[in-house]
C-alpha cells in the first residue's frame, strides 16, 4: 500500500486551525466579555446525552466521602 503524503496540504489545513482559533477567541472576548462560563453553556447547549440507550460500557464508580469528614 503506497501512500502519496503529498496529497495533504498541511497549509491549508493550518490556515483552518488559525481561521477556526481566530473565531472562537474573538466570541470569547467579543461576545462573552471573558466570561468563561457563559460561553461554555453557549458553546454545548447542544451538547446531550441520550440517555434512553443503556450504556453497560460505563462503570458506576461510588462517590467516596470526604477524607476530613470526621475530623470536621
Amino acid at each position: 500500500m503506497d501512500l502519496e503524503f503529498d496529497e495533504i496540504d498541511f497549509k491549508s489545513i493550518s490556515q483552518s486551525r488559525r481561521l477556526l482559533e481566530k473565531f472562537s477567541v474573538d466570541r470569547y472576548w467579543n461576545e462573552f466579555k471573558g466570561d468563561w462560563k457563559a460561553y461554555l453553556t453557549e458553546v454545548f447547549k447542544y451538547d446531550t446525552e441520550d440517555n434512553s440507550v443503556e450504556k453497560p460500557f460505563r462503570l458506576n464508580i461510588p462517590e467516596k466521602p470526604h477524607p476530613f469528614g470526621k475530623w470536621i
